[in-house]
């Protein structure tokens, strides 16, 4: 049982399922079951539905599977193509209500694909399974899933948000609120998704979208940092070239850089010379931990840090100024399941709404 702490605590278990619009539900899907808190709930309000559950912990499927001995299970990955040959196997065409609490982690923002219609989606592994329970689901139908407020404002699902926009209502039947599961930090919340539509057509987003666009020439000026590095790896240096970390800046100013190997080095993303403004990607945030930086030589940028390339040292601190003018509710655009987080996108609209034309007009596409 590799995920037991994500398990559905009964108590969220009862209110989710109680808060279905549903008087009847002919058949309900637990497609990644755990302990089977949800399908139980689910059992107790619709004694005479047909149950289905999947998991591919068998484990923890073969305990869910004894509370609930009524339901029909599998044990394969809901998102390969077993599970539809499992479902018509055992009778099964689409449900009248899903549960959901899909698995959360999405460990260096790996990009999945849900299966079936929307499997040219990337998107992230809760999304991805969002997705693909849409379309088990019966047009008046329901899914009451638990989900990562990360699904809400994550680059990775943009494109994903936007299709269930197209294709479903999706209620909120809570705030995002961390303490659900006691013994993970996470963030979550509980949605319904309801009135299901036909898919029309992908939503395309980035480049393809209009590179003349000024809202994507806001979006094309952030660089994001790429180098991971470990504490007992940074190391101040003097030499040409160097990487900056969150570490680095202090008081508002790049008080030192540390020294890289050549495979780090090589891969790195630089900063080609010119004038940026910095600001961290993750954490607790506070003023001086942005500032400006012109860069005489390349240097290479940590994970945990954005750059906003500008034409001149003017528009840099222009920037500067009004971020931490607006600080607080520049503070709240981190968010996460764990750390919170800053999301390119998010960072783009704030300058887009609070930066004036003449200062956005200075900002230069990174390279």
């Amino acid at each position: 049982m590799k995920d037991i702490l994500h398990y559905t605590p009964e108590k969220t278990a009862n209110y989710l399922v109680g808060s279905s619009l549903l008087t009847e539900s002919h058949a309900v899907a637990d497609f990644c079951v755990g302990d089977g808190s949800l399908i139980r709930a689910a059992a107790a309000k619709w004694p005479t539905a047909r149950l289905f559950i999947n998991d591919v912990d068998k484990d923890a499927l073969g305990s869910a599977s004894k509370k609930v001995p009524s339901a029909l299970a599998s044990s394969v990955d809901f998102l390969s193509a077993e599970l539809p040959e499992k479902l018509s196997l055992l009778g099964f065409d689409r449900f009248s209500t899903i549960v959901l609490n899909p698995p959360f982690a999405n460990r260096g923002a790996k990009r999945w694909q849900p299966r079936g219609l929307f499997d040219r989606v990337d998107c992230s592994r809760a999304m991805a399974f969002l997705l693909t329970a849409t379309t088990h689901l019966e047009e008046n139908g329901e899914i009451l899933a638990i989900l990562p407020a990360s699904t809400l404002h994550s680059d990775l699902d943009n494109e994903a948000r936007l299709i269930l926009k197209d294709i479903c209502n999706f209620e909120f039947l809570t705030k995002p609120e961390l303490g659900v599961f006691p013994k993970i930090s996470a963030t979550t919340y509980i949605a319904r998704i309801s009135n299901i539509r036909p898919y029309k057509s992908p939503a395309i987003l980035g480049k393809e979208e209009n590179t003349h666009n000024s809202e994507y020439r806001t979006l094309s000026s952030i660089l994001r940092g790429n180098l991971s590095t470990k504490k007992s790896e940074r190391i101040a240096t003097s030499s040409a070239i160097g990487m900056i970390h969150t570490t680095s800046i202090k008081q508002g100013k790049v008080a030192e850089i540390y020294g890289l190997t050549p495979e780090q080095e090589a891969r790195g993303r630089k900063l080609n010379t010119g004038h940026y403004v910095l600001l961290p990607r993750v954490g607790k945030v506070r003023p001086d931990n942005l500032c400006v930086i012109h860069t005489e030589r390349p240097v290479i940028l940590s994970d945990c840090l954005f750059a906003i390339r500008c034409k001149d040292d003017i528009t840099a601190n222009d920037i500067l100024k009004r971020l931490i003018q607006k600080f607080g509710k520049f503070t709240t655009l981190y968010n996460g399941t764990g750390a919170p987080y800053l999301t390119r996108a998010h960072l783009a609209d704030f300058l887009n709404q609070y930066m004036p034309k003449k200062v956005l007009a200075g900002l230069l596409e990174c390279d």
